[in-house]
């Protein structure tokens, strides 16, 4: 590549005629300054994009998705392979530079030129590292088509940029490629972000349920130590049924709250203990889980847990203050039917939950 900085008023005729008609997308102009001698290969000033940046006529048309500018430059023997010589992206090839800016197009046309997908910059790395953590996923699929390879020493931090800047299914097919990633890291990523197929499929390759976060809390626990998520549950199910402990019972709390009996049932087969029941109980009460309080009756009908369901059920809108409502009416109604005492009082108080409904 020619190295001349200057603005394409002072270059040469023909080649101030091909950089202005590269910059202006102009293809039979490229053709006619070609056709008078243009230098293709000269290196310019990129005054639109990055004036600080000295680069070809190959990396401004690649860089902004000009790819039949491009096409016509590698015909007339532009070099695919050229590299800034100056500024802060010294080094970047116009196939780097294509795929930070995501132009598709343009990486095509290079990739059919022979240029080396694997050429890594010292500083900003490969094509497939840029492409990936400016999540350009179809780039990236085009990368490794064309030989691009996950695994190379260049590559060893991309999965990690790619799974913090939560371009998570990017991540997993360049993990599915042979890169090295974190597996745990990523699990509780994609748990957090609700991204259940990439869950399923790390749990599947037996990453570690019951892994830890800098806090020292499960993905289990952060995700049911909230207000019951029904969007998450898909996860959850997920998470339980790879053997993840739910430490505290906030996973007893979620299901029964979601009214999945399914994997109540796992849980309470794990470690059924009176807490647990109580929990259950009170969660499917303030839920309106009608099918999860029949099953929960059908195993343990401690009087305290079935008072709390109903104190829960009566007053589940907002807790002392609205009355009994329609939909945890059948849920009061089935815990009378079985033993609840509804003359009892709550250990905090000396009222009935009559004096509550008449109160509210």
């Amino acid at each position: 590549m020619s190295n001349d900085a200057r603005p394409p008023s002072d270059l040469p005729a023909a080649d101030a005629e091909l950089a202005e008609a590269v910059e202006q997308r102009n293809l039979e102009r490229v053709q006619s300054a070609i056709r008078a001698g243009a230098n293709v290969n000269r290196a310019i000033r990129d005054q639109t994009t990055n004036p600080e940046v000295t680069c070809s006529l190959l990396h401004i048309a690649c860089r902004r998705d000009f790819a039949d500018i491009a096409r016509e430059l590698i015909q007339a023997g532009a070099d695919a392979s050229s590299r800034v010589v100056s500024g802060p992206t010294e080094g970047e090839t116009p196939l780097i530079a294509a795929c930070r800016s995501g132009q598709r197009m343009a990486v095509q046309e290079l990739i059919r030129a022979g240029v080396d997908v694997n050429y890594s910059m010292r500083l900003n790395g490969t094509a497939l590292a840029n492409a990936a953590a400016m999540g350009h996923a179809a780039i990236v699929d085009d990368l490794l088509r064309a030989g691009a390879n996950p695994a190379d020493p260049a590559n060893a931090k991309m999965c990690e940029w790619v799974f913090q800047n939560d371009q998570l299914e990017i991540g997993m097919t360049l993990a599915n490629a042979g890169a090295p990633y974190n597996a745990e890291k990523a699990l509780c990523l994609a748990a957090d972000a609700n991204k259940f197929e990439i869950v399923h499929d790390l749990l599947q390759r037996g990453t570690n349920p019951n892994v830890k976060n800098r806090y020292g809390r499960t993905i289990l626990q952060e995700l049911c130590g909230g207000p019951c998520d029904a969007g998450y549950i898909d996860v959850v199910v997920a998470l339980v049924r790879a053997g993840a402990e739910d430490v505290d019972d906030k996973a007893v709390d979620f299901t029964a709250q979601a009214g999945r009996l399914d994997v109540l049932k796992e849980l309470m087969e794990r470690k059924a203990s009176k807490q647990r029941y109580l929990i259950a109980y009170v969660s499917a009460a303030a839920a309106g889980q009608v099918h999860v309080i029949r099953w929960l009756l059908s195993k343990n009908r401690n009087p305290g847990a079935l008072l709390r369901a109903l104190y829960m059920a009566a007053f589940a809108d907002k807790l002392e203050v609205t009355a009994v409502h329609n939909l945890s009416f059948p849920i009061v109604e089935l815990l009378l039917q079985h033993g609840a005492n509804p003359n009892a009082t709550m250990s905090t108080s000396t009222m009935t939950l009559l004096h509550y409904a008449y109160d509210a």
